[in-house]
């Protein structure tokens, strides 16, 4: 039976109001209920990590926000204004609210590439 350790740093944690504590545990379970280590285990290793951490992120943010009544102003302000939420990953392409893991990764594969596409005809000029 596998076990899963969550490891905290204490300084960290120390620091955090009590609502951002139960967020962030209830973020990180829902990263093991949801099965994201399995399911994106080809993903491990690779450039494809961070984007799919990230998509991943922004749908139990939003989880936990709409479904759970957490209220993301009341969260420590790193998390509030610097976390994984659809505003603060997706700058550059439209995306709909309440999609999956694997929807948010392919949109931010989409910013990635609209991203080079501009970067590559600014340096053209």
């Amino acid at each position: 039976f596998p076990v899963t350790i969550l490891l905290i740093n204490k300084t960290f944690w120390e620091s955090l109001n009590e609502e951002t504590k139960m967020f962030l545990v209830c973020h990180e379970m829902s990263h093991i209920i949801l099965q994201h280590g399995k399911r994106f285990a080809e993903y491990i290793g690779t450039k494809d990590m961070e984007r799919m951490n990230r998509a991943a992120d922004v749908v139990i943010n939003g989880m936990l926000c709409d479904s759970f009544d957490f209220v993301r102003e009341n969260l420590d302000e790193s998390l509030k204004n610097e976390g994984c939420w659809l505003n603060t990953v997706f700058q550059k392409v439209k995306v709909e609210k309440n999609e999956s893991t694997e929807y948010y990764f392919n949109k931010l594969k989409e910013e990635d590439e609209q991203t080079r596409k501009i970067d590559s005809q600014e340096s053209n000029l």
